[in-house]
């Protein structure tokens, strides 16, 4: 019997498109940035807390979407990368050995290593700021 080629829904499709555009590591730590110093600028001339804590849980979102890039975007590619996610080793069946010579995929590794420790400072940074961020004194532009 022939095997069906079945496509990923159009919401997963839309989904993946959207989140890509956000989660660029680059981008994602710029916009951070953005975001918190924006924030403590206002603050500081308006003589409030009504922005830092906000863009924080801005920049806490973005470091999520970059945590989960590698496990949730790069799967939702096919039907087929979804399936072989969950099973991979046991279909390739190479040693890690094997895996750690190909130079390829040991840079494809750490570059997903790269994006999950950064989006999760990300997460932590936000969260601290937006669960303290009404602490941190502000100067008088």
């Amino acid at each position: 019997m022939p095997q069906k080629n079945i496509s990923i829904p159009l919401h997963l499709k839309f989904l993946g498109s959207f989140l890509r555009v956000i989660s660029n590591r680059k981008l994602v730590i710029i916009l951070s940035f953005v975001f918190f110093i924006s924030g403590f600028l206002i603050d500081c001339y308006l003589q409030s807390n009504k922005f830092l804590a906000p863009n924080s849980a801005v920049v806490t979102a973005l470091g999520l979407i970059l945590t989960i890039k590698h496990h949730y975007l790069s799967n939702i590619v096919s039907v087929i990368t979804l399936i072989s996610s969950d099973y991979q080793e046991s279909q390739y069946g190479g040693s890690v050995e094997d895996y750690a010579k190909n130079e390829k995929y040991v840079n494809a590794l750490l570059s997903k290593a790269t994006d999950e420790g950064l989006g999760l400072v990300l997460i932590l940074l936000g969260t601290v700021i937006n669960a303290f961020g009404v602490y941190i004194p502000l100067v008088l532009l």
